[in-house]
């Protein structure tokens, strides 16, 4: 039986800075794919690659293997975002043959997941379009934080631009072969999607443009909404330009979940009920770890909230709590780098009587049934490694008579068993393994009690009606916590 010899393989990778020259190129700047602080309290946790760059760099690598001699019409385009390409993570592709006679399909895979693919038919370009393009960057849309449509009210047009020099740099064999009216074409689809509909609080899920001559002569692409549906928060919206038409298919994402305020919570703490401690909030910016921040404020400790990178919510957190007479602090500590502490942060670090512990990364889900090594691993580098080295630090930093106090929020999960985290569920019940020990043979009281699924940034999309109360849930652990101490 004859084999097929196996396709050619290409890997390419989009750097933060390749990201931001495609910003400028088609005009996408949500803050999704330029801005780490900002994209951490979306839906993926890091910043991701524009999926029509992805797209379009797969396309660039598919002509740079088979040089067609030509000039090339894209007669039709199918692309499907699968799944989220992190900034800088390699797409690997392989390549299929050239042909005029039937369809290419493309795939960007990563890690072992689809990231999206691509339906592609081609033809010889003999004619020369008649629409003058600027040539310039596509600067200056703005950015809409859109609510749903209610009467498929959305429409509007984005401006057809094309800078040549940036774009032959980022796509020189696009350039070379493809007519620009398309590649202008293309590109405004991103800005539509992430600057305008649905605009900041975006998901672009299919794209398919397909060549039709119908010589509107207009420099611009409208677009207007064909359907939404409330259900998924889906959008469809139909795409006419000049010689194209087009849909799209995106989503309406939750936004970052907010949380009570520390006015809102002090009703419910009882008066210096923890003035005596020196707490170390780690991730305590957002979701759980602020409104752990803000209880043990109203109750009278001295807090110091960590954060990695969310400067700007440690820094809206800290004031909050002063303003309203609490104390706290703001520390920049990367608990999976403990080298080389400053003075400042050792002499914080010494004093510390108690941590809560909610450092976590984007927790995973994994239907597949297979066991996802990369997943667990970097869970347990955070729950577990990066937990005992933080411990291990303090107490070096402390006198022997000093005593520490660990809380660790472990899940739910574990005791349910919830299908498609057995990742997660691992590393929490290795975390709680920890702790175990920890309060065995370090003299630290530990308390790992399993919460509930909150209202977070992480669990957002499942809506708030799907999650327990997160300020009843932590007023009732944190006060448990704090009758321990109290022999």
């Amino acid at each position: 039986m004859k084999t097929e010899p196996a396709m050619p393989q290409v890997q390419l990778t989009i750097s933060s800075r390749d990201s931001e020259k495609f910003a400028l190129l088609s005009g996408d700047f949500n803050p999704l794919h330029l801005d780490p602080e900002k994209a951490r309290r979306f839906p993926f946790g890091s910043t991701v690659v524009h999926g029509v760059h992805s797209c379009l760099l797969m396309l660039d690598a598919y002509l740079a293997h088979h040089h067609p001699a030509e000039k090339i019409r894209v007669e039709e385009l199918k692309v499907s975002f699968n799944n989220p390409l992190s900034t800088g993570q390699p797409l690997t592709l392989c390549i299929p043959s050239f042909s005029y006679d039937k369809a290419i399909k493309l795939v960007g895979n990563s890690d072992g997941k689809k990231i999206l693919s691509i339906k592609l038919k081609l033809s010889k370009d003999t004619k020369n379009n008649d629409i003058s393009i600027l040539d310039e960057t596509a600067e200056g849309i703005e950015l809409v934080e859109q609510e749903p449509p209610k009467d498929l009210e959305h429409q509007g047009s984005v401006q057809l631009k094309l800078h040549k020099t940036s774009y032959a740099a980022l796509f020189p064999n696009l350039a070379e072969k493809i007519d620009h009216l398309w590649a202008s074409q293309a590109l405004a689809s991103t800005a539509i999607v992430g600057m305008q509909c649905p605009g900041l609080h975006s998901i672009f899920s299919n794209l398919h443009l397909k060549y039709a001559e119908n010589h509107e002569g207009t420099e611009t692409i409208s677009y207007n909404t064909s359907h939404y549906d409330e259900r998924f928060r889906m959008i469809n919206l139909s795409l006419s330009s000049h010689n194209l038409s087009g849909q799209i298919t995106g989503f309406y994402r939750s936004q970052p979940a907010p949380q009570a305020s520390i006015k809102e919570l002090a009703d419910w703490v009882p008066t210096d009920i923890y003035a005596n401690q020196q707490a170390l909030v780690v991730g305590g910016t957002r979701g759980i770890g602020e409104t752990t921040s803000k209880i043990l404020a109203a109750g009278g400790a001295d807090v110091i909230i960590t954060y990695a990178t969310g400067k700007h919510d440690a820094e809206r957190v800290m004031q909050e709590i002063n303003a309203f007479g609490g104390k706290c602090q703001k520390l920049q500590l990367n608990v999976s780098n403990l080298n080389d502490l400053d003075s400042d942060t050792s002499k914080i670090l010494s004093r510390t009587s108690h941590v809560y512990y909610f450092a976590s990364p984007r927790i995973p889900t994994n239907k597949t049934g297979i066991w996802d090594s990369k997943a667990h691993s970097t869970l347990n580098d955070i729950y577990v490694t990066a937990l005992n080295n933080l411990v291990k630090v303090i107490q070096n930093k402390q006198s022997k008579t000093q005593r520490l106090s660990l809380y660790y929020p472990s899940s739910v999960f574990i005791t349910d068993n919830e299908k498609g985290f057995a990742e997660y569920i691992a590393a929490k019940a290795a975390g709680e393994a920890l702790c175990n020990y920890l309060g065995a043979h370090e003299g630290i009281t530990t308390f790992s009690p399993r919460l509930p699924r909150m209202y977070t940034d992480q669990t957002s999309e499942l809506g708030k009606e799907a999650s327990a109360s997160t300020e009843e849930v932590m007023l009732n652990s944190l006060r448990n916590f704090a009758a321990m101490h109290t022999d």
